[in-house]
């Protein structure tokens, strides 16, 4: 996977997260309207510190990938299927 492809996948990831973080939102959080987000200092906060949350996860730098290390722990797995007779 070259350098675009990894942003591309990254960025991906990052949007999935966004849209997994929504539906985790309690229905009442959601629903909130700009009157109640008015009269609420804590749905207030709680809404701020997310939307800061999700635009520090989009501005993150991509972590480097540790090919070493994920090849040492595909081995382990397949290890652990043959020792269990899966593979």
């Amino acid at each position: 996977m070259d350098e675009r492809e990894r942003a591309a996948a990254f960025r991906e990831w990052l949007e999935s997260l966004d849209e997994e973080l929504r539906r985790d939102v309690p229905h009442d959080l959601a629903s909130l309207t700009d009157e109640q987000l008015e009269n609420c200092d804590a749905c207030r906060r709680f809404l701020e510190s997310f939307r800061r949350t999700v635009e520090l996860c989009r501005k993150a730098p991509r972590p480097p990938v540790d090919r070493e290390g994920l090849a040492r722990a595909a081995e382990a797995a397949r290890e652990e299927l043959r020792r269990k007779g899966l593979l």
